[in-house]
């Protein structure tokens, strides 16, 4: 059981490690898409100091540069690498055209607070402006220097189709809409799962509870606090290692539904996991059927013993009996004879 234990943290830690060690983009401004022609700043994070690790920038799938930061105004797929770190995940640069356009995050995490940004090319003062998802309007904006719109702590829901609209008025009045922008929000960590040594652990034996998630490789310093519950009632919470519960020696009472939770402190997100039933066998009870299966093993010799020695005996007598003596006389056959007349 210690073993095992053992092995499912080392597990844990080894998943932990795997992830931590691949590298990540970091674009300024960090908006998507941009005004065609604007300069952006790409900076190569990995898990050492930044001015002592070797990055290899790649674009479209083709090394380009072999620098920590690199300046471009090229749309297209780019990814870095560090000496310690495996390749990062792509960030695609998007340039638009258009004379409107909505600006979002790269990436969007449950928790976070949403910003978007309503960006013309076109200049003029500002009349009028609206934001939509999915065709229903969120806010109306009527003052020229707010361009912004702040959703906080948006949940996996908030994954939408979003649009704005604004009406411009310099020597005319006209009217600008944005393409619609597809916004999807990810997981900040994996629902939890509660996993244990055993579900029918015996009385006074070591049990352990552990409770596993995973962390968005983006976002791998967020923290998280772990709470057990058990028929409802919270019975450990916080902690050092707050995400295995240890007990020592688990008794009877101990039985019951079990379940982890596990909560983003900053983003405050709080996620449930399965339930799981742990009943406790008595150690009494275990050791009275050891030994009842004891006393029906000793009867069954006992039988067996019993039915050799009479067939042994059987035997004997069948060998040895006084009917098989030689010496005993036996019956005389009388001649037949036959008369004739």
């Amino acid at each position: 059981m210690l073993l095992w234990t053992l092995l499912m943290v080392l597990g844990l830690l080894s998943r932990h490690v795997a992830i931590a060690k691949k590298s990540v983009v970091e674009p300024r401004p960090s908006w998507t898409p941009l005004l065609e022609g604007e300069l952006v700043t790409l900076t190569c994070h990995g898990v050492g100091p930044l001015k002592q690790e070797r990055t290899r920038w790649y674009k479209n799938q083709q090394e380009i540069l072999s620098k920590n930061i690199i300046q471009t105004n090229q749309p297209g797929e780019y990814r870095c690498q560090t000496q310690d770190s495996t390749l990062s995940d792509p960030v695609n640069l998007v340039f638009s055209s258009e004379t409107l356009i909505l600006q979002t995050p790269y990436s969007v995490f449950e928790g976070d607070t949403l910003v978007m940004r309503c960006r013309g090319k076109n200049m003029g003062t500002v009349n009028y402006m609206a934001y939509y998802k999915d065709e229903r309007k969120l806010r109306d904006l009527i003052r020229d220097f707010d361009e912004f719109l702040f959703i906080s702590q948006v949940g996996l829901n908030d994954s939408s189709k979003y649009h704005c609209t604004r009406i411009v008025s310099r020597w005319s009045t006209w009217t600008e809409i944005s393409k619609p922008v597809t916004i999807q929000v990810q997981e900040l960590f994996s629902p939890p799962e509660l996993k244990t040594t055993t579900s029918e652990p015996i009385e006074g034996t070591p049990m352990t509870l552990s409770c596993e998630t995973q962390l968005s490789p983006q976002r791998l310093d967020t923290k998280l606090n772990f709470s057990f519950i058990r028929d409802g009632t919270v019975i450990a919470s916080g902690g050092k290692n707050s995400h295995v519960l240890q007990i020592p020696a688990i008794q009877t009472k101990d039985s019951g539904s079990y379940r982890c939770e596990a909560k983003a402190v900053t983003q405050n997100i709080l996620k449930q996991s399965n339930y799981v039933k742990i009943s406790v066998k008595s150690g009494n009870l275990s050791s009275f059927n050891s030994s009842e299966k004891i006393s029906h093993l000793s009867l069954g010799l006992i039988v067996t013993q019993f039915i050799v020695v009479v067939l042994a005996a059987s035997a004997l007598l069948f060998f040895f009996g006084p009917w098989s003596k030689s010496g005993i006389p036996q019956r005389e056959t009388l001649p037949v004879q036959l008369q004739t007349t």
